[in-house]
């Protein structure tokens, strides 16, 4: 995948010195690090780059970056009755995150890494 600098990612980044982004020409995913836990707060997929495992890479790469950030676990939310939130559910349970709770329309995922 080629990675992409955009003025999206320029402007995410500066916003908080914890704030990061990993963007291709298919889309991107945000993303902060607190201790040793890598939160995962937004993908997107563009229309035409979806249902192509796009997502699934993403998912992979924040792995890797989580464990060269030296964090022990992934964390994402869905909530509930957004655009496709089954949809991303389906794919972060596919891609090894587990229900760790739900609060009112939250739902709360996690995945350990570097075990």
């Amino acid at each position: 995948m080629n990675l992409v600098n955009s003025m999206y990612k320029q402007y995410v980044e500066e916003q908080l010195s914890n704030r990061f982004v990993y963007e291709t020409e298919h889309g991107f995913l945000t993303y902060n690090k607190r201790d040793e836990i890598l939160q995962l707060e937004e993908i997107y997929i563009k229309p035409e780059s979806r249902r192509k495992g796009y997502a699934s890479k993403f998912y992979k790469e924040a792995e890797n970056i989580g464990l060269e950030m030296d964090c022990k676990e992934l964390k994402g939310s869905i909530i509930i009755g957004t655009n496709n939130s089954e949809g991303s559910m389906i794919c972060l349970l596919q891609n090894g995150f587990k229900l760790h709770y739900t609060d009112g329309i939250m739902i709360y995922l996690n995945k350990r890494i570097g075990e």
